[in-house]
């Protein structure tokens, strides 16, 4: 895989190197923890709009992975972007959201597939900055404070399409 040179803030810092195979596994279990880390937190749609049929989209970067000597399991660092969306006529409507850089646990289980052990982010306020250096190397925690305006416009996409609101429909605040 080519590493991605950071044109940012002239930082020079090369995006670490994931491997495509890796990537491939990883992925659709991360999205599905997003998912289920969203829905058991909740949103301000799923729990007063029911009526506008709410759902969680998700859309994540993996930004680097990372083996134990075991080879057992993976520590996956990310960026993501999940938003609540619902539809009230032909517009979408948004309700709760986040953007924030996660770690992603794996373990395998005993037929040898991954699974999910635990997910974290950093904390708002103070401790943001800290929580990203401690848990990404230096190209990676300069990926994550750059951030991805592109998932954005992925998971407003996937809405769209699940709930057929055309591209030019409005997108409005609950």
């Amino acid at each position: 895989m080519t590493a991605v040179l950071l044109g940012l803030a002239g930082c020079g810092l090369t995006r670490p190197d994931v491997d495509p195979d890796q990537r491939r596994l990883v992925q659709p279990l991360v999205h599905d923890a997003l998912i289920a880390q969203m829905k058991r937190e909740g949103g301000m749609l799923t729990q007063d709009e029911k009526h506008l049929r709410p759902q969680w989209f998700c859309s994540e970067d993996i930004i680097e992975i990372a083996g134990a000597d075991d080879g057992q399991s993976l520590t996956v660092g990310l960026l993501a972007v999940c938003q609540e969306y619902g539809k009230r006529g032909g517009a979408l409507v948004t309700g709760t959201g986040m953007a924030t850089p996660w770690i992603t646990e794996l373990r395998k289980d005993a037929t040898g597939r991954y699974r999910v052990t635990s997910q974290d982010s950093p904390p708002d306020g103070g401790g943001y900055v800290t929580w990203i250096e401690r848990h990404f190397s230096e190209a990676g925690a300069e990926h994550v404070r750059d951030g991805d305006q592109e998932l954005s416009r992925e998971v407003e996409a996937a809405a769209r399409r699940h709930f057929g609101v055309a591209e030019d429909a409005p997108v409005e605040d609950l």
